[in-house]
């Protein structure tokens, strides 16, 4: 970490405001968790009443995805029931959704081929007492390697972790490696999680606390915590019901959507050589508009936690947010590299 008074360099991160390409509602039904592939040639959206997950293809660098997917998993066959997440693997041939009714994770192998398509049926599925999965709603491959899978449980408040097979690396075992539960993790109904691409940070979105708890990653894979080294949000909470987490490309600032608020909430995060003692950001050094004024009001006061935004993620050169009141929105990301002094407090 820089000592006190001393240059440090730092990432800014730019967002526009305007969205720069998107798809309505009318056409993507109950939108809750969006992913993007590594190379960003790929978006996959969960559909959650609609019990589907479509896939778009990148269609040129200004141009956005294809109207229509390419590639769509649903019917009784596919094991998709109430998705909620979606996550790429890192070469983008496989597709992991989190089931929230179904109590499951299924996975979906790109079939060969130029066209882009994936396997209607599961190529493997994560369910059972073993598993120790309920309601998972969200779900994320581990970096760098992706040699683990890791699912956020909204109950009771756990993420659980599953190892890749030995000699079928592509395929997952069943019964959960390690468990990160228990008070000391400040886990309260964790609806979304994300890791930053080097996999030493995961981040978890508290429904039930309206907080992000950030844990380092230990000394063994994939062990994490139990004690979060920052927590977002503290009491009263500036996050409204926070639903889904995204790391940025560089690791340097988090996104967290509000299902309950009017904005996505971006915090930034000093990334020291040692990540338990890098200062996060009190407050959000940008928020984004994300709601549909039409009807916010409205929803919003039936029920506190809905409205907002759900599902976001970092693509390779912009920022996606989805719900089913705005649909599908892609903003502009650019970061720029500045200089900054760290005043930090002495130890004591």
């Amino acid at each position: 970490m820089p000592r006190p008074g001393t240059l440090a360099r730092v990432e800014s991160i730019w967002i526009d405001p305007h969205p720069a390409w998107g798809l309505p509602k009318e056409v993507l039904g109950c939108a809750e968790g969006v992913a993007f592939s590594r190379c960003g040639s790929l978006l996959a959206l969960a559909h959650a009443a609609d019990q589907r997950v479509s896939v778009y293809e990148r269609q040129g660098e200004a141009d956005g995805y294809s109207a229509r997917p390419v590639s769509v998993i649903e019917g009784p066959d596919s094991g998709i029931d109430y998705p909620h997440d979606v996550d790429f693997s890192a070469d983008g041939r496989l597709l992991v959704v989190a089931n929230r009714k179904g109590k499951s994770l299924t996975c979906y192998a790109r079939q060969p081929g130029g066209a882009v398509r994936f396997g209607s049926r599961p190529f493997w599925t994560i369910r059972g007492r073993r598993s120790r999965l309920r309601h998972p709603d969200g779900v994320k491959f581990v970096p760098p390697r992706g040699e683990y899978v890791a699912a956020a449980n909204l109950t009771p408040s756990t993420v659980t972790f599953y190892r890749s097979r030995w000699l079928r690396r592509s395929r997952y075992a069943s019964r959960a490696c390690f468990v990160l539960e228990g008070p000391e993790t400040r886990l309260v109904e964790p609806d979304g999680l994300s890791f930053s691409d080097d996999g030493g940070l995961l981040a978890v979105a508290n429904h039930g606390s309206g907080t992000v708890t950030v844990y380092a990653r230990g000394p063994r894979a994939p062990r994490y915590g139990p004690t979060p080294i920052a927590e977002i949000g503290g009491n009263p909470s500036r996050l409204q019901c926070p639903h889904s987490v995204a790391f940025s490309r560089d690791g340097t600032h988090l996104a967290i959507s509000n299902a309950g608020g009017r904005t996505v909430s971006v915090y930034r995060c000093g990334r020291g050589p040692d990540p338990r003692s890098s200062p996060w950001s009190e407050s959000p050094v940008l928020e984004i508009e994300a709601y549909d004024p039409a009807v916010f009001g409205a929803i919003n006061e039936l029920n506190r936690r809905e409205g907002g935004s759900k599902g976001v993620a970092f693509g390779t050169d912009c920022l996606g947010v989805c719900s089913p009141c705005i649909g599908l929105r892609l903003h502009r990301v650019s970061v720029v590299a500045s200089q900054e002094t760290y005043e930090l407090a002495p130890k004591a």
